[in-house]
């Protein structure tokens, strides 16, 4: 798919995601209630031109496709109770 096509898909998705939900959770048939709150206009004015900012751009973003190591499992002396390893931490000696 060419980048044309593929940032329109992009830009509708958005709308779509960041818009749509919103005024759907309103109701559709009050979309002009919706639209009359100065903060939700404002709302749907921003995400129009962040999302059009963010496709044009930056048009990979999200696309990264490499594959992510995942850590081994570490056992409960590792990280996760940093007050045995850190003398004072939450009072404990």
């Amino acid at each position: 798919m060419s980048k044309s096509p593929r940032m329109i898909m992009t830009l509708l998705i958005g709308f779509v995601i960041f818009i749509g939900l919103p005024v759907l959770a309103w109701g559709i048939g009050d979309r002009s209630e919706f639209c009359d709150h100065p903060a939700r206009m404002a709302y749907i004015v921003l995400t129009v031109v962040m999302q059009s900012v963010v496709v044009t751009v930056m048009p990979n973003a999200g696309r990264d496709r490499r594959k992510e190591t995942v850590p081994a499992a570490a056992s409960p002396d590792d990280h996760y109770f940093p007050c045995r390893r850190c003398p004072g931490f939450l009072g404990l000696d």
